[in-house]
C-alpha cells in the first residue's frame, strides 16, 4: 500500500503523519484533446470537425488549442439518445 507524506505544519520535531492514498481518487480531466474527444466518442477526428462545424458540438479555445469539455461530450450523447429514442432507433 502506497502512502503519501503530509506536510508538516505543527511544532518541529513531531512526526510526519502518513495516510494511504487507496481513499483518494484520480481527478478525471475537464477537458479533452481533438483526439481524447473523438476516442471517448468512438468516431474519427475527421467526424468529430464535422460535428463541431456544423454547430452539434462546442469546444473551446485555449490560445491556438481546441478543446472539448466533457460535459459538453455528454450533453451531446444525452441529446443524441433522446433523438434515438423518439425516432425508436437503435
Amino acid at each position: 500500500m502506497s502512502e503519501i507524506l503530509v506536510p508538516e505544519i505543527a511544532k518541529a520535531g513531531t512526526k510526519k503523519r502518513t495516510r494511504s492514498t487507496s481513499s483518494l481518487a484520480p481527478i478525471p480531466p475537464l477537458l479533452l484533446t481533438e483526439s481524447e474527444a473523438a476516442k471517448l466518442l468512438s468516431v474519427s477526428s475527421r467526424v468529430l470537425w464535422g460535428l463541431t462545424n456544423k454547430g452539434l458540438l462546442n469546444c473551446i479555445w485555449l490560445g491556438n488549442s481546441k478543446r472539448y469539455s466533457v460535459a459538453e461530450l455528454e450533453r451531446f450523447v444525452q441529446q443524441e439518445q433522446e433523438k434515438a429514442n423518439q425516432s425508436h432507433r437503435c
